[in-house]
């Protein structure tokens, strides 16, 4: 069972179209993507709020984009797949092989 379900996620989007098959599949992916980088085979419930920041990042950012800016506004991604905000938690919960 996910950590987060296709509802939840869509109150969490708000008002970003998406369909039901796209939501689950992007979900499931944020959750293998948390199990291989942490290490684990079962994710904790505290990491429901990383897979709906990454569901919520993969589907609003363009693939490739490191550096926005307006103005005098300037936000830069690590080339990492995810910025900081959405593994904000995860680090500290490696486990080690």
């Amino acid at each position: 069972m996910p950590l987060v379900s296709k509802d939840e996620m869509r109150t969490y989007l708000g008002s970003i179209k998406v369909t039901d098959e796209q939501l689950i599949a992007y979900i499931e992916d944020a959750e293998e993507w948390i199990k291989e980088y942490t290490r684990r085979d079962e994710l904790p419930k505290g990491y429901a709020k990383n897979v709906k920041k990454m569901v919520a990042y993969d589907l609003t950012n363009k693939e490739g984009k490191t550096t926005e800016s307006l103005g005098k506004h300037s936000i830069s991604f690590e080339n990492s797949d995810y910025p900081k905000s959405c593994l904000r938690g995860l680090r500290k919960k490696l486990k080690v092989v």
